[in-house]
């Protein structure tokens, strides 16, 4: 019985660390979408069905497992539904391996009840530790009536039930901190893989990640022989506003300008913040026309945006923006160009747009 038991402890130990890789990069929660939750459910009620396939034998001819168990994890990963799905799978499952009977209906009946019940107890605002052993007790409650019905002899129920309630409790708690130690090890890896990629402040792309988007925009230009435009955007005297109104206060404008630049940007566009104050707008199919339109509307889009301090007071930034196109710029020169522009428009007067025809201009 030790030698099964071991075995089974694996297998869930194991079918967890392998849904944790598979929904590494999107969580399953109660509010995830349909398709992540049924894809849950079927991986749990495939690891319950492969429980009972290798069931714990206690007693000549009688035996348990722990196909309950995927079914309390199914609900803690996705509610309700991710339960109920899971435990139909395990019942279905149950019908099949197991020669039909008396005794499969009534499993069939007690595992759909462990998965309402299981379903219905991840309401509760308890801790999931406390969910997680509220639904394990419940689901060997169901358990026991279910086997007092099927064994016919007293002594035989007792040890049996006996059984089903230590390994369970037993694997149960295995179970549950792996669980809790594959979701705590994927939330971290998700933030590591977000911060390498986000601006801490602002929440848009960081300098690394545009350089990420700009390369791929080149090389799809190219290939595609498609145009794009490139805005480098910083904010004028933002040295002035810190020294008013305090970095905390700087932060937040950062912030906010963050937010005013998403919203004035077209959806298609990437809108990253590529250190201190200065940001950037890769627009992707953008002919050089169509981005100084663009970029004149973001410059006066911020200047009429009134920001907040922390205070509530309100206060005007404005910004000074330097823009390039391809295929009228080589792509590899146009980040250069830019941000060559941006300080042409900073050293003529600021809050305004310069583009590669102004310097044109001033070397005739």
């Amino acid at each position: 019985m030790l030698k099964d038991f071991v075995i089974n402890g694996t297998i869930v130990i194991s079918g967890l660390f392998i849904m944790g890789q598979i929904f590494r990069n999107h969580p399953v929660k109660p509010y995830s979408p349909s398709k992540l939750k049924l894809l849950a459910a079927l991986l749990f009620g495939l690891l319950g069905a492969v429980l009972m396939e290798f069931s714990i034998r206690i007693v000549p001819g009688v035996i348990a497992d722990l196909r309950h168990i995927p079914v309390a994890l199914a609900a803690l990963y996705g509610g309700i539904p991710t339960a109920l799905v899971s435990a139909l799978i395990i019942a279905m499952a149950r019908v099949i391996l197991f020669p039909a009977g008396s005794e499969a209906f009534v499993a069939f009946g007690g595992m759909l009840l462990i998965g309402l019940g299981c379903g219905l107890l991840t309401r509760s605002k308890s801790r999931p530790l406390v969910k997680f052993m509220l639904m394990n007790l419940f689901s060997l409650l169901i358990i026991t009536a279910s086997l007092f019905i099927n064994i016919p002899t007293a002594p035989l129920f007792l040890e049996t039930a006996l059984y089903h309630w230590c390994i369970s409790i037993t694997a149960g708690f295995f179970a549950f901190y792996t669980y809790i130690y594959i979701d705590q090890s994927n939330e971290a890896f998700r933030r590591l893989k977000e911060y390498s990629t986000k601006d801490f402040l602002t929440g848009l792309n960081n300098s690394r990640q545009f350089t990420v988007f700009f390369n791929a925009y080149v090389q799809r230009a190219k290939e595609r022989g498609e145009s794009f435009s490139l805005l480098v955007i910083d904010i004028d005297h933002f040295k002035e506003v810190n020294d008013t109104y305090g970095h905390p206060n700087g932060d937040k404008i950062l912030q906010e300008l963050g937010q005013v630049l998403s919203n004035a940007a077209r959806p298609v566009d990437i809108v990253s913040r590529n250190g201190g104050e200065e940001f950037s707008i890769l627009m992707l199919d953008c002919s050089r026309l169509e981005a100084r339109y663009n970029a004149e509307h973001i410059r006066a889009m911020v200047e009429r945006h009134v920001f907040t301090t922390l205070d509530g007071e309100g206060i005007h930034i404005t910004v000074s923006v330097g823009g390039a196109s391809f295929p009228e710029t080589h792509a590899e020169e146009m980040y250069h160009l830019a941000d060559k522009l941006l300080y042409e428009a900073k050293r003529t007067g600021r809050n305004k747009v310069c583009w590669v025809d102004i310097l044109q201009e001033d070397q005739l």
